[in-house]
C-alpha cells in the first residue's frame, strides 16, 4: 500500500508532538495546533520523492504559537529521520513568517516550507 509523504510527516510528529496535526483546518479547531499543507510533490529519483510542505502552526497565544514553530524546526531539522526511516531529508526553505490566516478570528498563524525526501521503496 503506497502511503503518501505527508502521512509519513504526521506520523513522525505525532510521536513528538503534544498538540494535534491536520491537513485541514478544523470547524471547531483547538487553542494550538499544526496543519500540513503539501504544496509540490515529484519524483526525484526512481526511489525518491521530493515534497515541499507548507507547515503552519495555529494558536490563540503569539508565544505559544512561536514557541511551536521553534520545536517543530528543531525536530525537522535534527531528528525527524530517527521518526520515521521512509523519510531522508527535511530542508527548510521559507519561514518562519508570520501568515495571518483570514478564515480563523482569533488564532494566529505561523508558517515555514520546506521540502521532504522520502524513499518510494
Amino acid at each position: 500500500m503506497f502511503v503518501t509523504p505527508v502521512e509519513h510527516l504526521l506520523t513522525a510528529l505525532r510521536q513528538v508532538l503534544d498538540v494535534p496535526i491536520y491537513t485541514k483546518v478544523p470547524m471547531r479547531p483547538e487553542d494550538l495546533f499544526l496543519r500540513l499543507d503539501v504544496t509540490s510533490n515529484e519524483m526525484s529519483s526512481p526511489s525518491s520523492q521530493e515534497t515541499t510542505i507548507a507547515v503552519q502552526a495555529y494558536g490563540v497565544d503569539q508565544d505559544d504559537t512561536i514557541n511551536l514553530l521553534g520545536a517543530l524546526r528543531f525536530i525537522l531539522a535534527d531528528e525527524i529521520y530517527a521518526r520515521n526511516p521512509k523519510i531522508l531529508w527535511w530542508e527548510e526553505v521559507t519561514g518562519p513568517v508570520e501568515f495571518p490566516d483570514p478564515d480563523t478570528d482569533n488564532h494566529y498563524r505561523w508558517q515555514l516550507t520546506g521540502t521532504m525526501t522520502t524513499t518510494l521503496t
